[in-house]
């Protein structure tokens, strides 16, 4: 009697937890991908997906919200980015945003942020310091709209920085690029998305040393 309660409970407690699974399955949305056109579409709602280039990242990657599969144990999962729009927003664990069709990506300038964090990315991201003296973040957006462009050299840097720029007009969204010092004592901001390469001088000099 005893071996037949505990078996029946070992029964009763995988049925959950396999309700509980298919339950939190059915609750996301199914996506479909048109790889011509480089579109995902919900499959619920009807909104398409493209992705936005590597200089959007989510801040906050959120709760699970849909999945496109590709074959039966492939596939990829779209989150919600923390403080964003579903309907507008989504992510995926590769730090890849998502914007719907119809949304505009914001400049750097219409994201008008008011804090920028120098960072070490590796397998993981610490920050090193955040820049929040208004002034100080206006001469970096400057130094990068307006800084003299060059070409990517490739070479080994000195210093290697990622520099997000977060905004309350776009609170789940950083604005990243790269922050490149050389041995020659050049020194530029860096977006491998768009290959631009700009020169930006001592702006950081307070901060970075």
């Amino acid at each position: 009697m005893k071996q037949f309660l505990i078996r029946s409970l070992a029964w009763l407690a995988a049925l959950v937890l396999l309700t509980s699974a298919m339950t939190a399955c059915s609750r996301l949305h199914k996506v479909s991908f048109d790889k011509d056109e480089n579109l995902y579409t919900d499959g619920r709602t009807g909104i398409r997906y493209t992705d936005a280039p590597g200089c959007y990242e989510p801040i906050a990657i959120g709760k699970e919200y849909a999945k496109w599969s590709y074959n039966r144990k492939s596939g990829v999962t779209f989150y919600e980015v923390g403080g964003m729009d579903p309907a507008k927003w989504l992510c995926e664990e590769g730090k890849t945003v998502f914007y719907a069709e119809g949304e505009k990506l914001p400049t750097l300038t219409e994201m008008a942020p008011d804090k920028v964090h120098l960072c070490i990315e590796e397998a993981s991201t610490m920050v090193l310091t955040t820049v929040t003296d208004a002034e100080d973040v206006a001469a970096l957006i400057d130094a990068w709209l307006n800084g003299e462009e060059i070409a990517y050299t490739g070479m080994e840097p000195s210093v290697n920085l990622r520099v997000k720029f977060e905004s309350q007009t776009y609170p789940g969204i950083y604005y990243s690029l790269i922050y490149l010092e050389y041995g020659n004592g050049t020194k530029v901001l860096y977006d491998r998305s768009s290959a631009r390469c700009v020169v930006v001088g001592d702006v950081l000099l307070e901060y970075v040393g």
